[in-house]
């Protein structure tokens, strides 16, 4: 545990600490910008924090940098670092007198917290553990809906996965979620590979076509393979299945062509008529209607003309089109020609090459056939694979999330009866396979939430390993005067460290008073502030 912090900028130093509860006292008025927000962010400093350097600046700029002496025990052995401000990457290992000897990083550091707390065993990092459960004014986790959240950028599925791995359930899961990243990654490469025309992306239907053409292709080469003397001898019958194929492929390229041709001709006939509206048009039109103005003729055929414009340009833009569908299909009309002459030609010869083509063409077309089709059932398969996978562990998350949902709001509403009474409705966690909910019925005012959320912090607390709790005194504002004190009878008796900063407590009662006098670590007020110099005022 912590027991010592001293900086030679204190007013009171060191400060020392003991198990269980440990106050910082502020005055009977509540007198702001004395500093008990400032040191619990300096115990959140020594706990391996980074905040304090970040929202505390003010000290840095009126003080100077300066340094944190402290000390922990642990199994009876105290250990005593030192950490600045001017390079608190680094931490010190101190002799007890605060002779500085050799340096650590601020990772080694907290791994040595971690383990000499005895929760490394729960796949956290310390800094995750206590950085959510040190509610200080400046840090982002003090949204009493949120209780889960330790900063704004925080995803729901994260604090899920906090809440697993606190309470000792997510090895239940580990396997299966490491699998999904598996998975996952295999989907992502396939997609990747798809879009990049890396390998072949087909629609069902090719899949079905590319089935069919197997299937006539195996065909082929298996009567091959079975009369190879005879089409030894007599080439025509290769040769005119070549034929055939090609023949019924240019049959549908000329369809293809037909169409095209009698779009192109109606695009250019259209490019060639005159559709502009001309004044003259509206002669026999003013010889009935005389009191029909130029300016509105004039308007009218300046409207036709931009729309005649307009289409024009979309007729140019199809003629275009139109006329590189035209190329291509000649193009491949051409080379489809050119291989029937080919084949026709090597035909009138008796050479067996044709024989060997045609297996060799067969046999290509057979082989991308089956290779779409084997990256379509890969594909189909991995993504059914994550769905599957997906389902289950979100089956199994659900369940173990309400193991822990029961243990909490257990405790919940014992702490809310003994605080309020029995009559009043607790604080309700919820969980989904991919969120949470933190519910606080009837009083919606700032007290009462504040409130609810040391409840929550609370059952978590007594609930976890969770090795030390901070509580600013902002969580105390605005609360009922009487569960303020039923709350500082709770946190005297907890065993684990915790830190609160309250004021005004005159006012919560004289048990209140008492125990909040017998934990107290460093009283501050107007006239006797944190530090050795008071900057509040120029």
């Amino acid at each position: 545990m912590l027991v010592e912090i001293h900086c030679e900028k204190f007013r009171t130093t060191p400060v020392t600490f003991t198990e269980g509860l440990n106050a910082v006292v502020g005055d009977s008025v509540a007198t702001n910008s004395i500093g008990k927000s400032t040191f619990l962010m300096v115990i959140d400093f020594v706990m391996g924090g980074d905040t304090f350097y970040k929202h505390n600046k003010d000290v840095i700029d009126e003080l100077g940098h300066h340094e944190y002496f402290f000390k922990f025990e642990f199994d009876g052995i105290v250990h005593s670092f030192m950490r600045g401000t001017s390079n608190s990457d680094i931490i010190f290992k101190c002799t007890e007198d605060r002779i500085v000897r050799d340096s650590i990083s601020t990772k080694e550091y907290r791994e040595f917290l971690s383990d000499s707390y005895g929760i490394n065993h729960l796949g956290l990092t310390f800094r995750k553990m206590v950085s959510l459960f040190s509610r200080i004014w400046g840090k982002e986790n003090l949204d009493p809906y949120r209780p889960l959240t330790e900063h704004k950028k925080q995803k729901a599925s994260e604090s899920l996965v906090f809440a697993l791995k606190l309470f000792e359930k997510y090895y239940s899961i580990e396997n299966l979620t490491e699998l999904l990243k598996e998975k996952d990654l295999e989907k992502k490469a396939f997609s990747d590979a798809f879009r990049e025309n890396l390998i072949p992306k087909i629609s069902k239907k090719k899949y079905i076509q590319n089935q069919i053409t197997t299937e006539k292709i195996s065909g082929e080469l298996d009567d091959i393979k079975n009369h190879l003397e005879k089409y030894a001898v007599n080439i025509r019958e290769i040769v005119n299945s070549e034929v055939e194929e090609i023949k019924s492929e240019k049959d549908n390229l000329l369809q293809s062509k037909l169409l095209v041709d009698i779009r192109l001709k109606r695009v250019e006939e259209s490019l060639r008529q005159n559709r502009n509206v001309r004044s003259k048009k509206f002669d026999v039109l003013k010889k009935f209607f005389p009191e029909v103005l130029d300016k509105k003729i004039a308007e009218v055929e300046e409207f036709h003309s931009n729309i005649a414009k307009i289409l024009k340009n979309e007729l140019k833009a199809s003629e275009k089109e139109l006329l590189v569908e035209q190329s291509r299909i000649n193009e491949v009309l051409a080379k489809l020609d050119e291989k029937m002459k080919s084949i026709l030609s090597e035909s009138s010869i008796d050479n067996p090459g044709v024989i060997v083509d045609r297996v060799y063409e067969l046999s290509s077309n057979m082989r991308t056939a089956n290779l779409e089709n084997k990256y379509y059932d890969q594909n189909i398969e991995l993504n059914q694979t994550v769905k599957n996978i997906k389902n289950e562990l979100n089956e199994l998350k659900k369940n173990l999330l309400a193991e822990i949902e029961n243990l909490i709001n257990t405790t919940l509403r014992d702490l809310s009866s003994f605080i309020y009474s029995s009559s009043k409705k607790s604080p309700y966690l919820s969980f989904t396979s991919s969120n949470y909910n933190y519910e606080i019925f009837e009083d919606t005012g700032t007290g009462k939430a504040y409130s609810n959320l040391v409840l929550f912090d609370w059952a978590v607390f007594m609930t976890s390993d969770i090795p030390i709790l901070i509580h600013d005194s902002l969580l105390f504002k605005n609360v009922e005067n009487e569960a303020v004190a039923n709350m500082m009878s709770v946190y005297g008796n907890f065993n684990k460290q915790v830190f609160i900063a309250i004021d005004e407590v005159q006012k919560y009662g004289e048990e209140a008073e008492e125990v909040i006098d017998q934990h107290t670590v460093l009283r501050l007020s107007d006239n006797h502030v944190l530090y050795n110099k008071d900057w509040r005022k120029k």
